[in-house]
């Protein structure tokens, strides 16, 4: 697959005379975020890179943030591939499992998602945005909702299973509590 080529090449463990960031910059996975469009090919593009990664000196990490609800329409066929590394669930911007008041609807999301034999690790994504529909304060997200979800065997890492989200007109910039588990090649990050 040709995408797939270019990002090895350019970006991951593969060479290419041009590399965007230079020899010396190589990054060890992708991040799927789709948010609309098409259902097709995703499934074939993490296929591809991980057997790249498989047949190369560099292994590459995959992540997927669907939309919360199960299966998300965009990356459903991708994730049941079990080639993801893990799967951060966005519990914000649109009418599904979000706080609203309440962590009752979250909760249920969060079950389905762990409940999901192609998914080993799940990711709690929460907007940071206090604009953004679903967003919850940090110490009510802990109190109420982590303190149950860490006890999952499929929460992200004990004490790095969250990320936040802020999205601007023009910018996005991810915050994450700890270390960066991830690196988003489809997303411009600043």
């Amino acid at each position: 697959m040709k995408l797939a080529n270019y990002l090895w090449n350019n970006y991951l463990g593969g060479s290419d005379l041009h590399r965007p960031f230079g020899d010396e910059a190589i990054l060890d996975g992708v991040g799927f975020f789709i948010e609309e469009n098409t259902t097709k090919y995703w499934d074939v593009l993490a296929e591809a890179l991980k057997n790249l990664s498989s047949n190369g000196s560099t292994q590459i990490e995959l992540s997927a943030t669907p939309k919360c609800h199960h299966p998300d329409k965009y990356l459903g066929a991708a994730i049941q591939t079990r080639l993801f590394d893990h799967v951060q669930v966005r519990f914000y911007s649109e009418r599904c499992y979000q706080y609203d008041r309440s962590f009752d609807a979250m909760k249920c999301g969060w079950d389905e998602w762990i409940a999901d034999d192609e998914v080993d690790k799940v990711f709690v994504g929460v907007t940071a945005s206090t604009e953004e529909e679903g967003y919850v304060e940090a110490h009510h997200l802990m109190d109420n909702f982590l303190i149950n979800a860490v006890n999952s065997t499929k929460f992200g890492v004990s004490w790095c299973g969250t990320s936040t989200l802020t999205i601007t007109s023009r910018t996005m910039k991810r915050s994450m509590s700890g270390i960066l588990w991830f690196k988003l090649l489809l997303l411009h990050e600043s």
